[in-house]
C-alpha cells in the first residue's frame, strides 16, 4: 500500500517539473548576485532567457530538478501516509497526526535531497555561453573540492527550520 503513494508522488513529482523546473530557473537566476543588475523582474527573465536560448532554454537544470524532485515527491507521500497512520493509532488521523505526519515528511524528503538541490541551483544560476559544469557529478565533484563535503549541504539548517512549516498538508 505505501508502495502506491511512493509511486504516485514520483509521478506527481515528474508531473509538476513543466511548470516548477522555469519557475525555479528564473527564482535562481534572480537571487544569483551575477543577473541581480541584469534583470528587472521574473518577465525581464523569462524574455531573456527565451531570447537567448528559446523555450527550451527555461529547462536549464532539469535533469538535476528531475533527481531531486521526482524521489523526494515519492518519499514525502510515503513517509506522510506511513506516519499518519502511526501518530492516529489505527483511528481516524487527527489534525494533530496530520500536522505531525506532514511537517516530519517535508523535512525527511528536504534532507534526502539537500546535496542535488544545491548542485541543481550551481548548474541554473551560472551564467554565460559555455556552462561551467559538464554535469551533475563534475559540479558535485567542484563543490567538494572547494567547500568540501559540507558544501553540498550548504543552507541545511535554514531549510530544515523552513521544511516543516511548509510540508505540513493544507485542508
Amino acid at each position: 500500500m505505501l508502495l502506491g503513494f511512493l509511486l504516485c508522488g514520483c509521478v506527481g513529482g515528474a508531473a509538476q517539473l513543466v511548470v516548477a523546473c522555469p519557475v525555479d530557473l528564473v527564482k535562481v537566476q534572480l537571487q544569483s548576485l551575477i543577473h541581480k543588475a541584469e534583470m528587472k523582474g521574473p518577465v525581464d527573465c523569462i524574455v531573456k532567457i527565451v531570447n537567448a536560448k528559446g523555450i527550451f532554454g527555461l529547462y536549464k537544470g532539469l535533469i538535476p530538478q528531475a533527481w531531486r524532485d521526482i524521489p523526494s515527491s515519492g518519499l514525502y507521500f510515503a513517509i506522510y501516509e506511513f506516519l499518519k497512520r502511526q501518530l492516529s493509532f489505527g483511528q481516524e488521523p487527527t489534525k494533530f497526526a496530520q500536522f505531525m505526519a506532514g511537517g516530519i515528511a517535508g523535512t525527511l524528503s528536504w534532507w534526502s535531497i539537500i546535496p542535488l538541490d544545491v548542485i541543481k541551483s550551481r548548474i541554473q544560476g551560472e551564467s554565460g555561453e559555455k556552462s561551467k559544469y559538464k554535469g551533475i557529478l563534475h559540479c558535485g565533484s567542484v563543490i567538494v573540492k572547494t567547500h568540501g563535503v559540507k558544501g553540498l549541504f550548504h543552507g541545511f539548517w535554514p531549510l530544515s527550520i523552513r521544511a516543516f512549516p511548509l510540508m505540513v498538508p493544507r485542508g
